[in-house]
């Protein structure tokens, strides 16, 4: 709720034609004008919340790209069960009623989401997955990428030098940084226009370069912090054709889903998260975030994470 000492400041400095990022440009100087007093920081506070709200509306329309199980499921699955006018196209590979889960979601939201088959392998199939979601929505306020591949069959992190296998090393690359690349290609031009929009990036901390102390996993690794780089080239190139983009990276933490199942033995248990709430996290952060944070590298409570 806005407090009451506040309108007078939105009444003096809001105006329908201006958008969100210039009010928050204008509040940020109210700020700095009034000094460090109380007052000023219920101020900031208050139009930093009347931000996130006038952000993503009630019946905004999402891509999770990556959505037949673990973290995209459930984002897929919170954003549908959150907002009632909401839209969402799920992507995945192969046949998305073929997946249960999903085939199940759809027939409980059937109306509102959207399943579109899409190989982040495969130019054409990210091409034509892209022209697919055009022919239902026209625009959209948020895509996620989420899908990822750290292990399968004949495929593992690498602990040293000599676990490197070069046909594995590029398919690591291929699905967490090209594929990645490829969806902003063809789906960005989806991005709303003058109002904020997002193309979020779920990361991982083990892509930061400068907060690498361990070593190893270096197909993981270096696919992360390729990702980490062209999350920030988007932020970018983006923005000078939509001004309001928000392009971010986000590390979700250890998660519970089958993609750490492997590795879970050293995770601390208070730490280790389900899907939804890893899910209700991404959700929660990325609903709060401003134009200031374009091109940063983010924590699931908000927090920057070297590069």
């Amino acid at each position: 709720m806005i407090s009451s000492h506040l309108a007078p400041v939105l009444s003096a400095f809001y105006h329908q034609s201006e958008t969100s990022n210039e009010i928050f440009e204008r509040t940020t100087g109210l700020v700095v004008y009034y000094g460090s007093s109380t007052a000023s920081f219920v101020i900031f506070r208050d139009i930093h919340l009347t931000l996130t709200y006038m952000t993503f509306p009630s019946g905004s329309q999402f891509i999770v790209q990556g959505a037949s199980r673990g973290i995209g499921f459930s984002i897929t699955e919170q954003i549908l069960a959150r907002d009632p006018d909401s839209i969402v196209l799920a992507t995945c590979r192969g046949i998305p009623t073929q997946v249960q889960a999903l085939a199940r979601l759809q027939e409980k939201y059937e109306k509102r989401l959207r399943l579109i088959s899409l190989d982040v392998e495969s130019e054409s199939s990210v091409e034509t997955a892209a022209s697919e979601a055009k022919a239902v929505v026209h625009n959209v306020d948020r895509i996620i990428n989420v899908a990822g591949i750290l292990h399968e069959d004949g495929l593992a992190p690498e602990k040293r030098l000599s676990d490197i296998n070069p046909s594995n090393f590029e398919k690591v690359m291929r699905v967490n940084a090209l594929g990645a690349l490829l969806v902003a290609k063809w789906f960005s031009p989806l991005l709303t226009k003058g109002r904020p929009s997002q193309f979020v990036n779920i990361s991982a901390r083990v892509g930061s370069i400068s907060d690498n102390q361990l070593g190893g996993w270096y197909s993981y690794r270096c696919s992360k912090a390729a990702l980490n780089m062209i999350t920030r080239n988007l932020s970018v190139e983006l923005k000078r054709k939509l001004p309001e983009v928000i392009c971010t990276a986000i590390h979700p933490g250890t998660t519970d889903t089958n993609l750490s199942k492997p590795f879970q033995r050293n995770a601390r248990l208070d730490r280790l998260s389900t899907s939804q709430e890893t899910a209700v996290k991404i959700l929660e952060v990325t609903d709060k975030l401003t134009c200031r944070q374009n091109g940063s590298f983010l924590s699931t409570d908000g927090v920057p994470i070297p590069w």
